[in-house]
């Protein structure tokens, strides 16, 4: 545990925990849970109630605050600790990575039993470790994004008692509906910000169709290895889901003009670096974070043959 004190009367202790790999088998293997800890300054002494923050995903660590803090941990550290937790497999716990998955002994099969222990049932028992280590057993009050959101209700489900109040922010698990509808539904929002997109920068409707059929032809290699295929540019209109998605995707399809009159690619020259590099820095986080794309899919399940995937 280490603690200092940063600017903006904020303490910021890092915590340690062990917790077992299966909360069902305690004494197999385990992993270990990396918690940042903020408080104000003036009030490091006082008895706090705690607030713990859960990452949406899943498979990605904690925010990062800033100091001074700003936004809702401004507001948060008035009245509360804070608890910014790397959800078991991300960042400072021990992480789950394609390397690692690869080497375990047994295939397809014994990666899919591993990550079994990497859904929002297992990361709840994790917290009600961070609330007996760290809160002292008291209440916690949760604030979920996301996918942060369904392992509030997974919380609520499993141990009501040990929670003050819930709030969530974009994560309410569609309880009662399939992973079908979710996606059925899905589809037909990406549709509508797809034409609100090309509403607004019709100029990129061509630039789109020229790229597509580029890279059908020949897909390009990318920087830092990889390739880059229609589908995987495709795949960009997940900036679509973000509130500055539209610039962000706008910005990067710029970086594909020639400085020529038409501003299409020429099929037969090479993409700029940059504009690949942009690509590869934009998705370069499901790279990196293996158990987003692994079980992001099953977080829908609900019952049935779904297994509770670890959304609800």
């Amino acid at each position: 545990m280490s603690a200092t004190t940063l600017p903006g009367d904020v303490k910021v202790t890092e915590h340690f925990l062990s917790v077992p790999l299966d909360h069902s088998k305690p004494d197999g293997g385990s992993l270990s849970l990396f918690v940042r800890e903020l408080v104000a300054a003036s009030k490091a002494a006082d008895d706090l109630p705690c607030l713990l923050y859960l990452q949406g995903g899943p498979g990605f660590p904690s925010k990062r605050p800033a100091f001074p803090a700003s936004g809702w941990d401004k507001s948060a550290l008035a009245t509360h600790r804070v608890l910014l937790l790397d959800q078991r497999g991300t960042g400072r716990s021990t992480p789950v990575t394609a390397k690692q998955l690869l080497a375990l002994p047994g295939g397809p099969q014994a990666q899919a039993g591993y990550l079994e222990h990497f859904r929002a049932d297992s990361i709840v028992r994790d917290c009600e470790v961070v609330r007996e280590a760290l809160c002292g057993g008291k209440k916690l009050s949760l604030l979920g994004q996301s996918f942060g959101g369904f392992c509030i209700l997974t919380y609520l489900s499993l141990f009501p008692d040990a929670i003050e109040r819930a709030l969530f922010t974009f994560g309410l698990a569609p309880v009662g509906r399939t992973a079908d509808e979710v996606y059925a539904a899905t589809y037909k929002r990406m549709e509508e910000r797809n034409r609100r997109f090309y509403q607004r920068y019709p100029q990129d409707v061509e630039l789109v169709r020229s790229l597509v059929a580029g890279l059908h032809a020949a897909p390009a290699p990318l920087p830092r290895g990889g390739t880059l295929t229609a589908r995987r540019f495709l795949q960009l209109g997940l900036l679509l889901g973000s509130a500055s998605g539209f610039e962000a995707l706008h910005d990067l399809l710029e970086l594909a003009r020639p400085p020529s009159a038409d501003g299409l690619p020429d099929a037969t020259s090479s993409l700029p670096d940059l504009f690949l590099l942009e690509v590869e820095a934009a998705q370069q986080h499901f790279e990196t974070n293996p158990i987003y794309w692994l079980l992001h899919e099953a977080i829908y399940c609900d019952g049935g043959g779904g297994g509770g995937g670890g959304g609800g």
